[in-house]
């Protein structure tokens, strides 16, 4: 079974967010639908506002290692006071808009679904988007359309 489907499912009969995960999935995002070997990466491991969330070769560190806790992406190491959530920068909508790491503060920036191996902004209703999955390359949102830069498999 597809895990997008494993996940409205399990949505489904838990009654959590729609096409979240229940309370807290720690989680490796890794870019295609295979382990391609590019993760979602917080650059630097740095854990200030506004730093850059990237494709990068995966690399077992805590700037790869997130907390999806309900419908928010939290970076494992930033989870403490003050934690550090995957924000669209501004809240922005617009195709092109640069995701980042930035506190978390309970807006539609830093909400995501998981769909269908995509990462959803419902504020935007675009996908997080990688391009081609190039190491260096900053997520942004995109208008889904099932590139392979959009495509995760959570592990």
């Amino acid at each position: 079974m597809p895990k997008g489907l494993r996940v409205f499912l399990l949505s489904s009969l838990l009654s959590v967010p729609f096409f979240g995960f229940s309370p807290a999935h720690a989680a490796v995002f890794t870019n295609g639908t295979n382990v391609s070997g590019t993760c979602l990466d917080d650059k630097g491991g740095l854990t200030g506002n506004s730093n850059p969330i990237q494709a990068f070769s995966c690399n077992v560190t805590f700037a790869q290692e997130w907390n999806f806790v309900g419908t928010v992406i939290q970076g494992i190491g930033t989870t403490g006071a003050g934690g550090h959530c995957v924000d669209v920068s501004g809240g922005g909508t617009a195709a092109g808009t640069v995701v980042q790491l930035f506190q978390c503060n309970g807006t539609v920036a830093q909400v995501w679904y998981y769909f269908n191996y995509q990462l959803i902004n419902p504020n935007s209703g675009k996908c997080l988007d990688v391009l081609t999955g190039t190491a260096g390359t900053q997520a942004r949102i995109e208008v889904c359309n099932g590139s392979a830069g959009q495509k995760w498999v959570i592990r």
